[in-house]
């Protein structure tokens, strides 16, 4: 626990989260974030009206997995890093 937030780190760059395991948690998440650029898009709780496909070309990385860093919550998932985003998503806000 650290302040005050409990957590399991799964450190995607060592243990990278592919294309099948990714849509586990996209599609069950109550909202989605994703940071491309200066950019943090909403996308529909667990993509809805999204393909598979379209949903992750948003989330996976050149590498063709899981984006770092990735933060999910009970509250939804971001790939990239919002200060905004995760404090809303860590109940910080």
């Amino acid at each position: 626990m650290r302040n005050q937030v409990a957590y399991t780190n799964h450190d995607v760059r060592l243990h990278p989260v592919g294309p099948e395991d990714a849509l586990l948690y996209l599609r069950r998440a109550a909202a989605l974030f994703v940071k491309r650029g200066a950019v943090v898009a909403e996308l529909p709780a667990g993509g809805a009206g999204l393909t598979d496909g379209g949903l992750l070309a948003a989330f996976l990385g050149r590498s063709g997995a899981l984006r770092a860093p990735t933060l999910l919550t009970g509250v939804g998932l971001i790939a990239g890093w919002d200060e905004t985003v995760y404090r809303h998503l860590l109940g910080l806000s």
